[in-house]
């Protein structure tokens, strides 16, 4: 008796500490439902009281859902978010400076952390308060001069791609392959990424040599679900429902433990070497971004309270093996896809790279080549890998716009006053597309637009190439150079071999988002639904050579 007295008072108590964690979850945020200054801003209707406007852009191929509601009722609308919470959602290039230029006042929100800490935990990478110490050590991480030692690494792997599609094409009787590019590109990337952040070859492109079972777990992650992850969403506001399982969820948590006892093996060993100056390492651990922080932590003798902690370095060279492999390949898949389409574009890209008379350039060589650049650039411009963000604001602020705005009232006003706590959505793939600043193009794949682009899109606060894909201000992408110098010499190394056609019509490539933008192939007979880019691959034939 005494027994089930006390598992009913447990009950109760784990159910009174999830109630109030609920509750301290979700007030912050629903308060906001009633009283928030956006309210007043135009903006779309909302039809779901959970979820909000997050099922339509959810089911809206490329968040063009987006676009449309720009058009129609301005450039800084409001929309709803979960719990029909309201969210500023603004192409006004002067609103989105101020707010990635004052990044401790505009810091990301815990759901957008959330699930980056189903792989990593909850540790100190995540937070934006670490942000200035971190990035202060990793800068020498990611200079050009690094890059430019990680440029062989590039083009290593990029051509054991090349031999792998190359098997494939012989392998078949009229020797063109079908083959899916975008789990290859993956599995590339992974292996560049994991050279490059831990000095460790995972091996994903050589499965005799090495099972590729951490590449395949990694591709169930980054798996697009057909529906809005609903569970996922709710288990973020309601904490107690974390203890329910679910196969994806221990999916992500199985492949995170097996990446962080993966990491702190090779932290100790590189951290053994550099106290007995064993150099025996091999120069592609020497180059790592875990070595270079490591052996400045050991060899200036810096604190933890000084510098980083062993977790923060482990944390932060796993951020971008988990960030930087996905949206690399994915944006790879979707260039790829373009130049199928693009007959024309494909063979003026391939002319421009089969006349340089090297297969192994330096990344100087690479970045000089003027319509490699163009491809790339537009490529990133309509597939951001990250097509829309969130941040939160940490304190009552007024963000000033550069296209006043008239609220429902029909007062105008040139401001937005935003409380703290309140989510302002930083939409990459609209303003990328947005035809106010680009032209009526603006949706078409057009790589001589660089040539001379708008003098509208000068606006954009974007770090690079006057776009919002790598973000802007103090906090924009670290690793942005470094993924363009990767994708650069992989399209090199590709397009001087192969030529590349479409295997199913465009009409079945779509895209959808789960961390990243990734194509979800949809309605092709005899297959199921899946993130895939399946495309014809030959050898170039030898016109393409004169």
């Amino acid at each position: 008796m005494d027994h089930s007295i006390q598992a009913a008072a447990l009950a109760v108590l784990i159910g009174l500490v999830a109630v109030v964690g609920t509750v301290t979850k979700a007030l912050p945020y629903l308060k906001h439902a009633f009283s928030s200054n956006l309210l007043a801003i135009p903006g779309p209707p909302c039809r779901d009281w959970l979820l909000g406007n997050h099922r339509e852009i959810y089911a809206s191929d490329r968040q063009v859902v987006c676009d449309e509601w720009i058009e129609r009722y301005g450039r800084t609308i409001g929309i709803r978010g979960f719990l029909n919470i309201p969210r500023l959602y603004t192409t006004d290039t002067r609103a989105l400076s101020h707010i990635l230029m004052h990044p401790d006042e505009y810091q990301k929100p815990d759901e957008t952390r959330y699930s980056l800490a189903q792989l990593m935990g909850h540790g100190p990478a995540l937070l934006d308060t670490q942000h200035r110490k971190q990035r202060k050590f990793l800068n020498p991480g990611f200079s050009l001069g690094q890059i430019r030692r990680m440029t062989s690494v590039f083009l290593k792997k990029s051509s054991e791609l090349r031999e792998i599609w190359d098997s494939e094409v012989t392998s078949t009787g009229d020797q063109v392959a079908r083959i899916n590019v975008l789990k290859h590109l993956s599995q590339m990337a992974f292996d560049v990424v994991g050279l490059a952040c831990f000095g460790h070859d995972f091996q994903c492109l050589s499965p005799d040599d090495g099972p590729d079972a951490l590449g395949r777990m990694f591709e169930d992650v980054f798996d697009v679900p057909g529906e809005l992850p609903i569970l996922m969403i709710v288990k973020y506001f309601l904490p107690f429902l974390s203890f329910i399982p679910d196969a994806r969820t221990r999916r992500i948590r199985r492949t995170g433990e097996i990446l962080q006892h993966i990491a702190y093996q090779i932290v100790e060993r590189r951290k053994s070497d550099i106290k007995t100056e064993n150099d025996s390492a091999p120069d592609c651990e020497h180059d790592s971004l875990l070595f270079l922080l490591l052996n400045a932590k050991i060899g200036e003798g810096t604190s933890e309270s000084q510098g980083m902690s062993d977790e923060e370095i482990i944390e932060r060279a796993f951020m971008f093996l988990i960030t930087g492999h996905e949206t690399t390949s994915s944006t790879l898949a979707w260039c790829l896809f373009e130049l199928a389409q693009l007959p024309a574009i494909q063979a003026a890209l391939r002319r421009e790279l089969l006349a340089v008379g090297t297969d192994t350039p330096t990344m100087d060589q690479l970045m000089v080549l003027p319509y490699l650049d163009m491809v790339l650039r537009e490529t990133l411009r309509l597939y951001p890998s990250v097509p829309s963000t969130n941040r939160v604001a940490t304190v009552d602020d007024i963000i000033p716009l550069g296209i006043p705005i008239s609220d429902r009232d029909g007062r105008a006003t040139a401001h937005i006053n935003i409380k703290r706590g309140e989510l302002i959505v930083i939409p990459v793939a609209t303003i990328n597309r947005l035809k106010e600043l680009w032209g009526d193009d603006a949706l078409e794949f057009k790589p001589e637009r660089w040539k001379n682009p708008p003098v509208a899109v000068s606006a954009i606060p974007g770090v690079w190439g006057n776009l919002l894909t790598f973000l802007g201000g103090p906090r924009a992408c670290i690793g942005y150079r470094f993924a363009l110098v990767e994708m650069k010499a992989t399209l090199f190394t590709l397009l001087r071999a192969f030529e590349f056609e479409l295997a199913v019509p465009a009409a079945h490539v779509h895209s959808k988002t789960v961390i990243v933008q990734r194509p979800l192939l949809r309605g092709v007979a005899g297959e199921i639904e899946r993130c895939a880019m399946p495309l014809l691959v030959r050898r170039v034939r030898a016109h393409e050579d004169e």
